[in-house]
């Protein structure tokens, strides 16, 4: 004859609610705990990353900003007759640029110590002129 097969039998036993309700207690007191010195933890830690935390907010910023302007500027491409008239007014500027400021010596020093102090507003370092 056949030996009857063995299932094994998994029994989950009722948990002691008595020790259940003091971890539960327990755990709640933590979570408050937590909870009530969470403005005293984001407070400090703006106060100690102001600088890289504005840096990470102007460049998200800027992306932001970025993607609106090009999907602006693909909508106004869309209409007939802008896009080769965007195109027109870019190379008539581009144009003048080159005439106004990149044809003679004198007027590349112009545009060179212009550019030096617009670099000298923004970064606030003033460099010797050459």
């Amino acid at each position: 004859m056949s030996e009857p097969s063995t299932v094994p039998v998994v029994t989950t036993g009722v948990p002691n609610t008595g020790a259940t309700n003091e971890q539960l207690e327990r755990i709640g007191k933590q979570v408050r705990e937590i909870l009530s010195y969470l403005p005293d933890y984001v407070t400090g830690f703006v106060k100690d990353n102001q600088r890289p935390l504005t840096t990470v907010g102007l460049l998200i910023a800027a992306l932001v900003s970025l993607r609106v302007l090009v999907a602006v500027l693909e909508v106004l491409n869309g209409i007939p007759l802008v896009q080769p008239t965007f195109e027109i007014v870019g190379m008539a500027y581009s144009g003048w640029f080159i005439y106004r400021y990149l044809l003679s010596a004198a007027t590349r020093k112009e545009l060179s110590v212009k550019v030096e102090e617009i670099k000298e507003q923004i970064t606030g370092n003033h460099s010797p002129n050459p």
